[in-house]
């Protein structure tokens, strides 16, 4: 009933748009668009749509899409959320990514195709919102406020609780103030308990509609106590499953984990800088506030009972949003598709005005969102200076898929879970929410009862015989992993092998580091090469790949017989004349597996991560070798002490030959 009630009121905005309305006496809500304005409508429909599928492909690998694909993947397994695995939302979003995806399991680019389509249905909601309140006119400019919003866009674009819970908001209130339904407030009451059901914060705008109905002097005794009582049914149904099997863990993933950790001093200091962020990034919409109700006084009315309420759903919103340890600006864009519906509100009456400040106020908002949206993107940093995350994505989860055994893929242990949920290899228990699993200050019985881990049983894991393979980023090595760390990093120097670097795994940090077990590598080369080196040494073939200025040299070496020297390899980029331009010395692994502690006849592949800045247009040559501690060259069996391993273009860094 309500889906068809949507599409009705849909139609029927088209149609006006479309100039085939029909007047409808005094209801603000007729009259049909111009045809300039007709076109506003399409041109902005059509920019919000090229910006919310540019911002899908090209925004950058967000760190909570992983463990939120991961939360689907597994209660489509069967897993219980809370009881099994940790997740720190309301539980329907899980489960409805899950549903959207019936012939496969969510993957990244099937949970981005899902939120696109989720942002869009909220985008329509808010435009029939702002035409049910405030008129055509506003929904255009309702429309218009989304689609110039490249930031709030960008949050709806990746894998997260925004989309979902923004649509269930924008429904829960078109329902509540527009919505002519006789059941209207139990409509509402429903879409903001799914809300809260997503995220948590969602609560309070569900206590501003509890105000509204107590408030609503149409509305009896009895009628209220249905709302509330259907709303607390509702959040029941939703809740009290999970809280039934073992409250502790309900209670840990949605409260406590968003408040620990932080003293009162240091959530005072972190407000002042939200505050802050909060009036930089959505300062269109404070600017509106102030203009809107400083030059329409009827919007101060005790009629415009919609207006306020929609305000106080916003504003409870933010207020929410400072709770959190985590609590940051970003958080807010969560709520700006039904501020978009309080811009054209307030802006409507000014823009379509003949005033003398109609200009001067079009060019200070115009400013204020290039101003805003740029702080936004740029400081949250949504799109990322390596491009589209898809194939970067796809291209690491490939080379797993490929040089990993088939037999090693069956357990793995990482802080990004997204690479495994490309790559299909399970995540061990107390991993799934990765970056934010992490409790260093726990004892391993605390962190096990919370589905938790710390170092302790970080160096257990990778300890484990049936993990094939682990990753870390260079951020968690450098500032997220604290404490001792000496069990685990001794675990992957002796039993595993750092063979590969995944470039723009999103912020923070790029690199993430890749270790395979040892006996688990069985990748092939790109370019297969046979150069023997004395003292049993053999490169068996090469890859060489170009990315963002740094080139990628995989060395895949094997060795005959024990080696019983700590040999350095050295890698020169020459110029045509010979003359060196660029080189790089370092141990196999990046310096973490030296020639001595392989097996024989192990296959290791040795990345050389080469950053030539100094490249001019031309050909360039690649010459690689070995030396000992005392810096003395290792012969080939040839009789050299180094070889010409390739050549290549620049820019581009396109092969033109190599070593046969």
């Amino acid at each position: 009933m309500l889906m068809k009630g949507f599409s009705k009121e849909f139609k029927d905005l088209l149609r006006r748009v479309k100039g085939e309305g029909r007047q409808r006496g005094k209801d603000v809500t007729s009259g049909p668009l111009s045809g300039g304005l007709r076109f506003a409508f399409w041109l902005g429909a059509l920019i919000y749509l090229a910006s919310a599928v540019f911002l899908v492909l090209w925004g950058a690998l967000n760190l909570d899409e992983g463990w939120y694909l991961q939360a689907a993947r597994l209660v489509k397994a069967g897993k219980i959320l809370y009881v099994d695995f940790n997740y720190t939302q309301g539980p329907v979003l899980p489960y409805v990514y899950a549903a959207l995806s019936p012939l496969r399991r969510p993957d990244f680019l099937v949970g981005r195709l899902i939120t696109c389509g989720l942002g869009i249905g909220c985008t329509a909601l808010a435009v029939l919102a702002a035409r049910r309140v405030y008129g055509p006119r506003a929904s255009l400019l309702t429309l218009w406020a989304i689609a110039l919003g490249w930031f709030p866009i960008g949050q709806y674009s990746f894998v997260a609780t925004y989309a979902l819970t923004g649509l269930c908001l924008v429904a829960g209130v078109f329902c509540w103030l527009t919505y002519p339904a006789k059941w209207r407030y139990l409509l509402a009451a429903l879409w903001f308990v799914l809300a809260v059901g997503i995220r948590i914060s969602a609560l309070a705008a569900l206590l501003v509609f509890w105000a509204g109905v107590g408030t609503e002097s149409a509305l009896s005794r009895k009628q209220k106590a249905l709302v509330y009582g259907f709303s607390l049914m509702g959040l029941g149904l939703l809740f009290g499953p999970f809280l039934t099997r073992d409250p502790v863990l309900v209670w840990y993933n949605l409260v406590w984990f968003h408040v620990d950790r932080f003293t009162l001093a240091e959530i005072l200091a972190r407000w002042k800088q939200v505050v802050f962020l909060n009036g930089v990034v959505f300062s269109v919409f404070w600017l509106t506030a102030v203009a809107g109700l400083g030059t329409n006084r009827s919007l101060l009315a005790g009629s415009q009972k919609a207006t306020w309420w929609l305000f106080a759903v916003v504003i409870s919103l933010f207020v929410a949003h400072l709770l959190p340890r985590t609590a940051d600006a970003y958080y807010n864009a969560l709520q700006y598709p039904l501020m978009a519906v309080l811009i054209a509100g307030w802006t409507e009456p000014l823009l379509f005005s003949r005033q003398a400040r109609r200009a001067a106020f079009i060019a200070v908002l115009v400013a204020a969102n290039v101003w805003a949206q740029w702080v936004g993107i740029k400081h949250y940093r949504i799109l990322d200076r390596w491009g589209t995350p898809l194939p970067i994505v796809a291209r690491a989860a490939t080379f797993v898929k490929s040089s990993v055994a088939e037999s090693c893929l069956t357990r793995s242990v990482t802080l990004r879970p997204i690479l495994a949920v490309e790559t299909e290899t399970p995540l061990l228990e107390g991993l799934e929410m990765g970056f934010f699993s992490y409790r260093p200050t726990w004892d391993t019985e605390r962190c096990r009862r919370f589905h938790s881990v710390n170092n302790e049983i970080l160096a257990e894991m990778v300890a484990r015989p049936d993990v094939g393979w682990a990753a870390f980023s260079r951020y968690e090595w450098e500032h997220h992993l604290v404490g001792s760390l000496d069990s685990l990093r001794e675990v992957l120097r002796r039993e595993y092998r750092l063979v590969k670097t995944f470039q723009g795994f999103g912020p923070p940090g790029h690199e993430v580091y890749f270790y395979v077990r040892r006996g688990c590598f069985q990748g092939h080369p790109e370019y297969p090469i046979t150069l023997q080196w004395q003292d049993g040494i053999r490169l068996e073939g090469i890859d060489w790949e170009a990315n963002s200025g740094i080139i990628e040299l995989g060395l895949f070496w094997r060795t005959l017989q024990p080696v019983a020297e700590d040999y350095t390899v050295f890698v020169h980029i020459l110029n045509q004349e010979g003359r060196l331009i660029y080189g790089k010395d370092e141990q196999p692994c990046h310096n973490t597996c030296p020639f001595t502690s392989w097996d024989q006849g192990e296959l290791v592949l040795d990345e050389h991560l080469l950053e030539p800045s100094v490249l001019t247009s031309g050909k360039y040559l690649v010459e690689i070798g070995l030396y000992d501690a005392r810096l003395q060259r290792l012969p080939l069996v040839s009789g050299q002490d180094a070889v010409i391993l390739l050549s290549f273009d620049s820019p581009g860094a396109g092969i033109t030959g190599w070593a046969r």
